[in-house]
């Protein structure tokens, strides 16, 4: 009696049944939870028919591993480094090497998988001890788990058992401009590395934020930007939208942080890499995008 008192302009069959509780509105809910779960069925079937195909491929050829370890390592790092294992000496030594990064990358704060892939690229070191290239992939797995210290100790040692390999004087003028911001030695190392190995991407990115933290924001600008769009990654914008900063080009570096949110960087990115994005972000008054996060 009182509802019907206090609330007079209600009729009986809105009092009767609320708007939360009307037929057509469980109907509706009822309906967009079927939609949801369908959706849901769909994508875990796609997964499952993706990661048969997947397994097919690289049942048919080793080379196909890392494609393989790439797709289940976004669901699963374990079972993703399970793949790995199982394909034993099958696997060239420096390929299972960029598989077990490839596992790293996508959880670089896992003790159990950073102990793991250590121990991993420790065993194809020992096996093979003159491959620089396998020292330069574990000085990577040090850098991704943050060991900063011992990686720049170890592409040290390699830059001065091979002078030539502008590689690890790529990654010393990472270590040098993300980690320790020594604007000068990140300059020098970089400057070796893009004349030693002039067409590797990362040297060239590098190369261009070297630059322009050294206050040639222009000649940085220029290395970044030639560099062909179908050969560029979410790094290679993030060092461009430092410089833009660098050069007080806020709006257009604002425009570019924008975009690379509309791209996957997780398993891509190191530790120190989100570090600037997140800078970036926050000197911009951007809000994180959820792509960004693991």
């Amino acid at each position: 009696y009182t509802d019907f008192v206090s609330q007079p302009n209600q009729t009986a069959e809105s009092r009767l049944h609320p708007p939360a509780l009307m037929p057509n509105n469980w109907l509706a809910a009822a309906a967009q939870q079927q939609q949801q779960q369908q959706q849901q069925q769909q994508q875990q079937l796609m997964i499952k028919h993706g990661q048969k195909a997947w397994r097919r491929l690289a049942e048919q050829s080793p080379q196909n591993t890392f494609g393989y370890v790439q797709f289940v390592a976004q669901r699963s790092v374990n079972e993703a480094m399970n793949v790995i294992a199982n394909a034993g000496q099958t696997l060239d030594p420096q390929y299972a090497a960029e598989c077990w990064l490839a596992c790293l990358r996508q959880t670089t704060d896992d003790q159990s998988v950073i102990s793991r892939v250590g121990r991993e690229l420790s065993q194809l070191v020992e096996r093979a001890p003159s491959d620089v290239g396998l020292r330069i992939s574990y000085a990577e797995h040090l850098i991704l788990s943050q060991q900063y210290d011992n990686a720049f100790a170890l592409l040290k040692q390699v830059a001065e058992v091979e002078p030539t390999n502008g590689q690890a004087f790529g990654r010393l003028a990472w270590l040098a401009s993300l980690v320790q911001h020594d604007a000068q030695t990140a300059l020098r190392y970089s400057d070796q590395a893009s004349q030693l190995d002039p067409g590797n991407q990362a040297v060239r990115n590098i190369r261009g934020l070297a630059l322009a933290e050294a206050g040639q924001t222009d000649a940085g600008l220029k290395v970044l930007r030639t560099i062909p769009e179908a050969e560029r990654d979410p790094v290679s914008y993030i060092f461009e939208a430092r410089a833009l900063v660098l050069a007080g080009q806020e709006a257009e570096a604002t425009q570019l942080v924008r975009r690379i949110g509309f791209r996957r960087t997780a398993g891509i990115l190191a530790p120190a890499e989100v570090a600037l994005l997140q800078w970036l972000q926050k000197r911009l008054e951007i809000q994180p995008p959820q792509m960004t996060s693991a």
